[in-house]
């Protein structure tokens, strides 16, 4: 039986989770490295898995002495998979491990292609962080750590031009997606739609969340409506954006928010009894300096909740997803304010007719099946 050590030394739960849960289903040993701080979020999942060990970095200590006393665990496993690169001034690896190692690309444009990338309109503060990130040569060591590893994987299919600016010679494909249950959804009567993850402007377009809002409470929906924004709000213009929401409620709509952060059960519990997921994600965020286009070169966690939890979501036409998942959503044209209200009025009244359940169950199972199978590339 192979042994799988999953590295995440950062906070990135989900993509740990998806990679360990697809290891597990291949038949692997995982041996989870995780911080002290993210113990509480992932073993508890896998207590009775005799196949999942785990190691935990005091985060009091330095990352480097932590690595260190792991070399025998490195050295023992078949692959080691490294989900988020933290250490910008070096490479993670040790050139003494035996085992093959490979990194988790979460933002390609920063790693190949950062200078035609470069957030211009992000002003002077944007700049001067330019400057900073070119003096320390930034961009440069990021390349470097990255071509030390053995194998890279993306969670997104990058483009040719794109990947052969890696310069690496070993790219495979594995998004971080895993479905562990279908929703059951709310009572009847009742439609809950959620949004999940922080509150912020920079990857979700909450100006547009308050305008489809604004006309779907004008429409004749014939159930009671929540709407939960699962995530804690960031930002005064986010905050604004969520009085003018609440300022929309009445004996048919609620909308439910959270001050600080959300822990696990109350997220898992939102996510159980939501009926749709919408994600109004934007064409482009910003990782540092530079700019990501979603869907080509990261990957939204909130496609991994989408997937984790089997539920249908109403997302933009420009998002890439992978071919699989297609039948699961709802898509509007970018900033088509009354066509995604249209699509939500559609799905509201869908439920009440009766929600086809066994589709739904039969798309997961195709995604799951989709991932072990590029699974084997890992082999």
């Amino acid at each position: 039986m192979k042994k799988i050590v999953i590295l995440e030394l950062a906070r990135h739960f989900e993509v740990a989770r998806a990679y360990t849960d697809i290891c597990l289903a291949a038949g692997f040993e995982v041996h989870l490295m995780i911080p002290d701080t993210s113990s509480t979020y992932l073993l508890h999942l896998y207590a009775g898995e005799e196949r999942v060990t785990s190691s935990l970095w005091n985060t009091s200590t330095k990352m480097e002495e932590f690595l260190n006393q792991c070399h025998p665990i490195f050295n023992s496993a078949d692959l080691v998979i490294c989900c988020t690169h933290e250490n910008l001034n070096g490479e993670l690896i040790h050139k003494s491990w035996n085992s093959l190692s490979l990194l988790v690309i979460h933002d390609a444009n920063n790693y190949f292609d950062p200078w035609r990338y470069l957030n211009w309109a992000g002003g002077p503060l944007a700049w001067a962080k330019m400057a900073k990130y070119v003096y320390k040569g930034y961009f440069k060591k990021r390349k470097k750590s990255a071509l030390a590893y053995d194998q890279l994987i993306l969670p997104v299919q990058i483009s040719a031009s794109l990947q052969k600016k890696s310069f690496h010679p070993s790219i495979s494909y594995l998004p971080f997606l895993w479905n562990e249950e279908v929703a059951q959804g709310s009572s009847e009567g009742q439609f809950h739609i959620v949004i999940p993850g922080t509150v912020n402007m920079r990857s979700r377009d909450y100006d547009f969340v308050l305008e489809v809002f604004e006309d779907l409470l004008k429409k004749d929906l014939n159930s009671d409506l929540t709407l939960t924004l699962l995530g804690k709000v960031q930002g005064k213009k986010e905050a604004a954006i969520i009085r003018a929401l609440r300022s929309l409620q009445n004996t048919r709509f609620k909308v439910n928010i959270f001050e600080g952060l959300v822990d696990q059960q109350t997220f898992d519990d939102a996510m159980k009894t939501a009926d749709l997921l919408f994600l109004p994600l934007q064409n482009e965020w910003v990782y540092g300096v530079v700019r990501e286009i979603g869907g080509e070169t990261c990957l939204s966690g909130n496609v991994g909740d989408m997937v984790r939890y089997g539920l249908p979501a109403l997302l933009p036409e420009s998002y890439t997803l992978p071919p699989e998942l297609e039948d699961l959503v709802l898509r509007y044209p970018h900033a088509q304010v009354a066509y995604a209200s249209k699509a939500l009025q559609n799905f509201i009244q869908k439920k009440q007719a009766g929600t086809d359940r066994h589709s739904i169950i039969n798309i997961m199972t195709a995604c799951n099946e989709a991932q072990l199978n590029m699974l084997k590339d890992f082999k």
